[in-house]
């Protein structure tokens, strides 16, 4: 008796399938690695406004004292208007400025000392002469400076003291003061970052300073951390006629 013979197909033996199962498995795996990596750029676009302020934000360590004995001006802008106001209103009884190395045309008297400077703006916001103070040192670097206000303040165990600074390296200065003041001392000194003022009302990405001055905040930020002051204790002003002399 005939009858219609079923149509005979591929037939997948053992060996085929488990060699499929492996192919399918790779598949997936990279699909899933696809969709992990899309919703992570995702929410990075969607997250990345507070993101980059955190970034910003690390850079930055602002400690509150309600009142100081000195301030003490390092950097930051409006530096010398901040340093008035908070004479004026009572949160400082005096103005501290760190004797800094005289560069070669301050040596030739061709352009003032950041100290003379300091003095001069001061003055002209009604700083009367005998509320800044001068701590010797001929500093350099920021470690230079704060060797400096270590000694000064070896004399001043009692005293407290706010430090002006520019924003983006409030954190580096921290970093630094703790290394060289010790833990005593340092309990002694607070900062007072200082913004830039094309930060009022701008995220700092949105601007070329502002990305310039968080990138090198974070590069002189991690020097430090690494390397602590590093080749920075050899650093010395180049002057050209020790050049000329030394290809003589």
């Amino acid at each position: 008796m005939s009858g219609v013979q079923p149509e005979s197909g591929p037939i997948n033996t053992p060996g085929q399938l488990t060699a499929a199962q492996p192919a399918k498995r790779g598949r997936r795996r990279w699909l899933r690695c696809v969709l992990f990596v899309s919703i992570a750029v995702v929410c990075l676009y969607l997250f990345r406004a507070p993101l980059l302020r955190s970034a910003e934000n690390f850079l930055v360590v602002e400690q509150q004292l309600a009142a100081a004995d000195y301030v003490l001006i390092l950097d930051g802008d409006r530096r010398y208007d901040q340093a008035a106001e908070l004479l004026r209103a009572g949160h400082a009884r005096q103005i501290l400025v760190i004797e800094a190395k005289p560069e070669r045309l301050q040596r030739k008297h061709l352009a003032p000392s950041p100290e003379d400077e300091a003095r001069r703006e001061l003055r002209a916001r009604a700083v009367p002469g005998s509320s800044v103070h001068l701590i010797p040192g001929q500093a350099f670097t920021d470690w230079d400076r704060a060797r400096s206000l270590s000694d000064w303040l070896n004399q001043r165990p009692q005293t407290k003291l706010v430090i002006l600074c520019d924003q983006l390296g409030s954190r580096r200065l921290r970093h630094i003061l703790d290394q060289v003041l010790g833990a005593e001392k340092a309990r002694q000194v607070y900062l007072r970052p200082l913004a830039q003022r094309w930060h009022e009302g701008i995220d700092w990405w949105q601007k070329r300073e502002g990305v310039l001055g968080v990138g090198q905040g974070y590069l002189r930020l991690s020097y430090v951390w690494l390397f602590g002051e590093g080749a920075q204790a050899q650093w010395r002003e180049w002057d050209p006629e020790e050049y000329e002399r030394a290809l003589q």
